[in-house]
């Protein structure tokens, strides 16, 4: 079996018992599922806090290592720019200007912001609120952040000496800043890669040390569970090791669950052990890994059950279903009808009892006894009116209102709302006030936390202290440009890329180079590049691509968006080697790619004429 990070908790805990755990493989990339052992191992340390979204806010100083985190966790990103606005609001307390008062307050502060230091490749949507820059490639990224642990550890020389601009004056700038601040913060994630992440951590440990407490660490991962999935797979069950069982032989059949391998490891790997294996796959939508399976069946979506998924504090969240779904698309843990999956609580009592880390998953469950004469929670409002003409074309007489056994909510309006229990609060109401305002009667104060509201659990305990991370670089140039992936808010994601609203933001997979490489290369915006192939376009181990020339790429850096396969326009970022040669191509660029092209595209370094 192979389970999937976009898969919820009970659906890759389903099919490890339906397979055994011996036989459960992680469905990430082997770079994810390294990433992902980072992550969690981290979140077992003392020396580390991971904060909520709201605690994110606080941070008085902040380094963003390697991760682009407007493209690849935009909510976090909002965060952080909320976060510089903290200089901002210590000076509005200090001339007691409440913070309420906005205008007021910006107009004291003017150009006063926290510290946010971003040291990464080519250009971020943060740009704009950075006040320290460090573009540089992947190498010397790795190198900046193991002088900034040296310095917090007090092994190395001051170096505000150095130039405006250098590496080392960004690591100075960076020290201050850290050593300075109330509640510092260190984020990274799986996007900037494994080494970083651990140079993040390595970071975050040296402050913990010096200040003699833990210190904030986020490490973001690269899709909604992809934290959950790892803790239910085992360290050694990663995907290579399933597809060349599956390849040799070893093992004749395999269950997918939503999840396209094809974007999980090289083409050709995948190939070649799902053409020798019988495949059963089942997902919400179509992808090319469908195309091997002996049998599909198709797996109801997120809004159509209710399901637990672990986030990157390892805080476990639980979420209702939306509406009643189709009989014909069943969660996956219904389809494979293991014991307990008749019911999602009793999954979760399962898992919960069963798995490692999972013990207080049940915890997310609503309380039952806080029902009023033991009456479900409406979804719908009292208000809602249309019910009997929705369907008035097939029968005038209303019928029976669907009935959802599997949770404490009902598809109609008939029941009791709470008027307290904001845990399960479907619709905001409350006597005498009849508009969202409502929701005000919820909260313990205006635009405050609501009351009685249930934020998640967090599953895992921090209950040892490691040791720093080696962050030794062991790099293979097999060309003279560093090939390292970028991503889009709209498009990466592989389930939402399949919204029609999404697809209108959608661009092309591009490269991008810096105007100074392109110049040498003779190539302008719109060229087609070939990655580690020749002119005619013949690559072994690459792609060819339309070129997008960006000003603040770093020299011998080539940054290379995939696409989305939704509509066909994409590559298989596994099959692109980690350095590579390129050269201009006269091959025909697919059709089917250049139905978006790269108007879509928003970057804040385009050059002229990018579009």
């Amino acid at each position: 079996g192979i389970g999937s990070p976009r898969a919820s908790n009970e659906a890759n805990f389903a099919l490890r018992c339906f397979v055994g755990a011996e036989n459960f493989f992680a469905g990430h990339s082997d770079a994810d599922h390294e990433a992902l052992q980072v992550l969690v191992e981290c979140l077992r340390d003392s020396s580390f806090h991971s904060p909520s979204v709201r605690e994110i806010e606080q941070a008085d100083a902040i380094i963003v290592l390697g991760e682009d985190v407007t493209n690849t966790a935009p909510r976090i990103a909002l965060a952080l720019r909320q976060s510089v606005r903290n200089a901002a609001k210590d000076l509005a307390e200090a001339n007691r200007i409440p913070s309420w008062q906005d205008a007021a307050v910006r107009e004291l502060a003017q150009d006063s912001l926290s510290p946010l230091a971003v040291f990464a490749s080519g250009s971020t949507r943060l740009d704009d609120v950075v006040s320290i820059k460090l573009n540089v490639d992947g190498a010397s990224l790795i190198n900046a952040a193991n002088a900034l642990v040296e310095r917090l550890s007090g092994r190395s020389p001051n170096y505000s000496h150095e130039t405006l601009g250098t590496t080392m004056q960004s690591v100075e700038a960076t020290y201050l800043a850290l050593v300075g601040a109330k509640r510092p913060l260190i984020v990274s994630g799986s996007g900037a890669g494994v080494a970083l992440m651990r140079c993040a951590a390595n970071i975050a440990r040296a402050l913990s040390d010096l200040r003699s407490q833990a210190c904030d660490l986020v490490l973001l991962p690269a899709e909604d569970n992809s934290v959950g999935h790892a803790l239910l797979a085992a360290g050694e069950n990663t995907l290579t090791t399933a597809l060349a069982k599956l390849a040799t032989g070893e093992i004749k059949r395999a269950i997918v669950i939503e999840n396209d391998l094809f974007e999980r490891a090289p083409t050709e790997s995948v190939r070649a052990a799902l053409t020798a294996a019988e495949l059963l796959v089942i997902d919400q939508i179509e992808t090319p890994t469908q195309r091997f399976a002996t049998l599909t069946i198709p797996s109801a979506t997120f809004n159509e059950c209710e399901t637990t998924k672990v986030n990157y504090e390892g805080r476990a969240q639980l979420s209702f279903q939306v509406g009643e779904g189709s009989e014909a698309a069943k969660p996956v843990e219904k389809w494979l009808n293991v014991e307990a999956s008749a019911h999602s609580d009793s999954l979760i009592a399962r898992c919960a009892a069963e798995a490692n880390d999972f013990a207080r998953l049940g915890e997310c469950l609503p309380n039952p006894t806080g029902l009023i004469a033991g009456l479900k929670v409406p979804r719908q409002s009292h208000r809602y009116s249309g019910r009997t003409a929705m369907n008035a074309d097939k029968n005038v007489h209303e019928g029976k209102q669907p009935v959802d056994d599997n949770s404490v909510m009902s598809f109609s309006m008939e029941g009791m709302l709470t008027q307290k229990d904001s845990s399960l609060l479907a619709t905001a109401w409350a006597p005498r006030w009849n508009s969202n305002q409502a929701i005000s009667k919820f909260q313990a104060e205006v635009n405050g936390e609501l009351k009685q509201g249930h934020a998640g659990v967090h599953l895992i305990a921090r209950s040892n202290k490691g040791s720093p991370y080696n962050t030794e670089q062991l790099i293979t140039m097999d060309g003279p440009f560093e090939i390292r992936l970028v991503m889009q808010i709209f498009g990466s994601d592989s389930l939402s890329s399949h919204s029609a609203a999404i697809q209108k933001r959608m661009c092309d997979a591009y490269l991008s180079l810096c105007p100074s490489d392109a110049r040498e290369m003779g190539v302008v915006n719109g060229d087609l590049v070939s990655i580690g192939g020749d002119e005619n376009g013949s690559t072994e181990d690459g792609a060819t691509l339309p070129l997008y020339i960006r000003k603040e790429t770093p020299v011998g850096v080539a940054l290379v968006y995939a696409g989305s396969s939704a509509l066909g326009a994409r590559i298989n970022p596994h099959d692109l080697p980690q350095y590579a040669s390129l050269a201009p191509s006269k091959a025909v660029y697919d059709a089917i790619q250049s139905r978006l092209g790269l108007t879509n595209l928003v970057v804040n370094d385009a050059a002229a004429g990018a579009h």
